[in-house]
């Protein structure tokens, strides 16, 4: 369950970097939180034990869905003009 986890936290990573870039914010949004979404479901049926864990495991997804959905709600529907 190691890899996965490991795996799990990347992409997290990777989607959140993307995030911030400021390019396509509302896809990134979306993708991020289909991700998390996924992340937590799948921790939830090989590592359960996430849901309690001391830094807050699969229980903070709850807070990255929320920031995904400010994300997309506040990002402008064009893209901007360089």
């Amino acid at each position: 369950t190691a890899p996965l986890v490991t795996v799990i936290g990347v992409a997290q990573v990777v989607f959140g970097l993307w995030v911030l870039s400021g390019r396509g914010e509302r896809t990134a949004a979306l993708l991020s939180s289909l991700g998390v979404t996924v992340a937590t479901v799948l921790l939830t049926l090989f590592v359960p034990e996430a849901w309690v864990h001391f830094y807050g495991g699969a229980l903070k997804n709850a807070s990255l869905l929320a920031c995904g959905y400010a994300v997309w709600a506040l990002a402008p529907l064009a893209p901007r003009k360089p």
